[in-house]
Order: structure tokens, then sequence, then C-alpha cells
């Protein structure tokens, strides 16, 4: 687990997503990640704004504080 540098709370991966959990016929709970909760942007990069960069804005789910930004593929 990482916790968030600001308001030192546990965070995880699932905390940033919408997720969906069951469990298995073993006993064993899976996890399913479904949609991005926080910001997603189109950016254009360079002078002519030849390149197209998708952006996410991963923020902390409990203070609200910008943890930083990551680039994703469609």
């Amino acid at each position: 687990m990482s916790k968030c540098p600001y308001c030192k709370s546990e965070v995880s991966l699932e905390d940033f997503f919408h997720h969906s959990s069951k469990i298995t016929k073993k006993g064993k709970p899976k996890i399913k990640l479904g949609e991005f909760k926080g910001v997603q942007m189109k950016q254009w990069l360079g002078k002519t704004k030849s390149v197209l960069v998708y952006v996410r804005m991963w923020a902390c789910p409990l203070c609200d504080t910008i943890l930083g930004f990551s680039e994703f593929h469609l």
C-alpha cells in the first residue's frame, strides 16, 4: 500500500477506479477494475500542435490533492 504524502492516508489502485468484486468458486476474491474516476483530458503537444496526448490527473480520493499526471492510450 502507498500513502498520500499530504494527508498520510493509505491509498490503493482500487481507489482511483470504479470496481466490482466477487468471490470465485474456490473462495478467493476477484476484483475487476472499470472506468477511471478522476479527470481525463486531451492535450496537444508541439509548436504545430501535431501530437494529441490523452492525460489522466491522479488526485488523492480523501484530501483531493493532485498527486500526478500520466499519459494513456485509448
